[in-house]
């Protein structure tokens, strides 16, 4: 009787370990999200509104892509700015109030990037301004966080609603034109988490009635030879 009764738990067992594994692997939904977009025109600064990256997730990681050039205009003593190339691939990226940034960038044009749908699909909207460039955000003690990098910048960004996130290059030539976000979703594993362990269980469980069956066997089996006559 006990080895019947660890085959029965021997078998389902093998079926939830088996189940918790192909739900895991199969059917769960995937843990991050990832969306891209390039700029056609960027401007010299682009916001993000993280009320709409909320929405899907209140975790992202915000990559970024360096590398700008453009005209900037410098300072002559003498008489009107000097226009000059440049270029540079160092990126900036902060974020803070809504209104801190928004008084920041001033009357500058800018991108705006929202995330749209269940897809979180990125749209950017250009907001044409009268000033062609911003200050260096690099210093201002706007910003409850502020990060720089050269070539490639990438941060784990919580931000609460009616935030804003800044990405800029220098306040002078274009933003980087090229991020990516990727938001880390909260799934729910208890299912096949337990299912796998509940299997383990009952594994264990059935091991101990064929171990129970194993040794009224055997003792049975010693007692039928201790009466055989010699």
């Amino acid at each position: 009787m006990r080895f019947i009764v660890s085959l029965i738990l021997f078998a389902v067992s093998a079926i939830m370990i088996c189940a918790g594994m192909l739900i895991h692997s199969v059917f769960l939904p995937p843990s991050t999200m990832t969306q891209s977009i390039t700029l056609a025109n960027p401007t010299p600064v682009t916001i993000i509104d993280t009320t709409s990256l909320n929405r899907i997730s209140s975790t992202q990681t915000i990559s970024v892509q360096g590398g700008a050039s453009g005209t900037v205009y410098v300072d002559n003593p003498d008489g009107a700015p000097t226009a000059t190339t440049a270029e540079s691939e160092r990126i900036v990226l902060a974020w803070g109030r809504k209104i801190d940034v928004m008084a920041f960038i001033g009357n500058a044009s800018y991108q705006e990037i929202v995330a749209r749908g269940e897809e979180g699909t990125l749209v950017a909207k250009k907001v044409v301004g009268t000033e062609v460039a911003i200050p260096d955000p690099v210093g201002s003690d706007m910003w409850y966080e502020a990060y720089e990098a050269e070539q490639f910048l990438a941060r784990d960004v919580t931000t609460p609603k009616a935030n804003l996130i800044l990405i800029a290059t220098d306040g002078a030539l274009p933003a980087p034109k090229s991020l990516t976000i990727t938001w880390k979703m909260d799934i729910d594993e208890s299912v096949p988490t337990n299912l796998f362990y509940g299997g383990l269980i009952l594994a264990a469980v059935g091991g101990f009635f064929y171990y129970l069956g194993w040794l009224s066997d055997r003792r049975k089996h010693r007692h039928r030879q201790g009466r055989m006559p010699r």
